[in-house]
């Protein structure tokens, strides 16, 4: 018979499909999450000390994840998505895994990044706090997301159609402005 392996990402032994931390003075490295199948976006609130991700799923079945220390998001056992019939459990809780925060289905988002909102701007001074943008590629589209308090609940989450895939964004603060690299066109 065929001997059966650990799910890659599933397999402590390796850094695939985890987050990792790396201690820059002495370069040793530790798995803080393990079970995720693509990521595309990582951003780590200081203020806060919380971690969020983003990463894509399978046909559909994008995910928004807060990271855990030695939390497991289940990728390949579960997931979301056109290709969930191949699990046997429709929630990842039911696994015994963390659920994500958000997941999009059937429509993918297509993630490419997350970012905490900023701006100088007097309007926006109100709602800034725990809002974030994440960008995306296949629905050329900028999503605001708004999250709770503890940044592991999505309050609101809007939808920006932008014509282009968009693979990164930064905010330049003496513009008060945020600028994109398009992937498409392609343009800044």
């Amino acid at each position: 018979g065929v001997e059966e392996y650990p799910p890659t990402s599933q397999d402590l032994n390796n850094y695939y499909g985890k987050i990792i931390k790396i201690n820059k003075s002495n370069k040793k490295s530790s798995i803080v999450s393990l079970g995720h199948r693509n990521p595309q976006g990582l951003y780590y609130d200081e203020v806060k000390n919380k971690i969020l991700e983003n990463e894509h799923g399978p046909s559909g079945g994008d995910e928004i994840n807060q990271i855990l220390q030695n939390g497991n998001y289940g990728s390949p056992i579960v997931f979301y998505g056109r290709a969930n019939h191949e699990t046997k459990a429709s929630t990842h809780q039911e696994l015994g895994f963390i659920e994500p925060i958000k997941f999009f289905t059937p429509e993918s988002a297509s993630p490419s990044g997350i970012y905490k909102f900023e701006s100088k701007n007097e309007k926006f001074l109100n709602i800034k706090t725990d809002l974030f943008l994440m960008s995306s590629l296949a629905p050329e589209s900028l999503f605001f997301l708004k999250f709770n308090s503890d940044l592991d609940k999505l309050i609101n989450v809007e939808k920006v159609y932008i014509e282009d895939r968009i693979r990164d964004l930064i905010y330049i603060d003496k513009f008060d402005t945020y600028v994109m690299a398009l992937e498409s066109t392609p343009a800044i």
